[in-house]
């Protein structure tokens, strides 16, 4: 993640790209950024405020802007030749579709499972069901706009989501880790559920993406 971070930043300060790619990588960048925010986080708070829900709501807004950063960086669509109306025109509507969609979802899925249970099962099986579907998002978004690009965009898009879907394998394996450790009831009798749940998510972001 740090050398993720590190190139985003690299490839943001080249002084031969446009506006869109700058902004492009500045928003990959920053949700790096965010990550490094949680992980500091993590280690900076004692473990008993961190079974608080306030703490688990900063938590996960934070988290958050690690996929809506990607999010907003694949509306700029710098794969788009200069001038092109596609990237003026669509990319602010899209962009501001993103973030009401991605908040909606967070609210139903985060807030208020947080608030009716802030310390049950069903609270963290939302919460990883939300990244999980965040996760295949970016990813189907990120090969749909490597399908449509410029030769020269094709290998940073598609090593992107080669790494947004490892990404994704671990978010699944940590979200499940999380479960098993409520014990009852187990993982696996609620993974069912669970992919029911993410699909609904995924598909609100896809049917979101189209609409915006």
């Amino acid at each position: 993640i740090l050398l993720c971070g590190y190139a985003f930043v690299q490839a943001a300060h080249r002084p031969q790209i446009g506006g869109s790619e700058r902004r492009f990588w500045r928003l990959w960048a920053g949700g790096t950024a965010c990550w490094l925010a949680v992980y500091a986080l993590d280690i900076a708070t004692p473990l008993s405020i961190q079974e608080g829900p306030g703490f688990q709501l900063l938590r996960n807004l934070v988290y958050l802007g690690l996929f809506l950063g990607p999010a907003l960086a694949v509306a700029q669509r710098p794969d788009l030749v200069q001038g092109d109306v596609r990237r003026s025109f669509s990319g602010a509507i899209e962009a501001s579709g993103i973030v009401v969609l991605v908040f909606a979802l967070f609210v139903y899925f985060a807030l208020i499972p947080l608030i009716l249970t802030p310390q049950g099962f069903w609270s963290t099986a939302s919460q990883s069901e939300l990244f999980l579907a965040l996760d295949f998002y970016l990813v189907w978004r990120l090969i749909r706009q490597r399908q449509q690009a410029s030769p020269a965009w094709r290998a940073p898009l598609g090593a992107l989501a080669v790494a947004l879907a490892l990404w994704a394998v671990a978010d699944a394996a940590q979200g499940l880790q999380r479960l098993d450790d409520w014990g009852e009831p187990p993982a696996l009798d609620v993974l069912g559920q669970l992919q029911l749940q993410t699909l609904d998510a995924f598909e609100a972001l896809g049917h979101g993406a189209h609409v915006f």
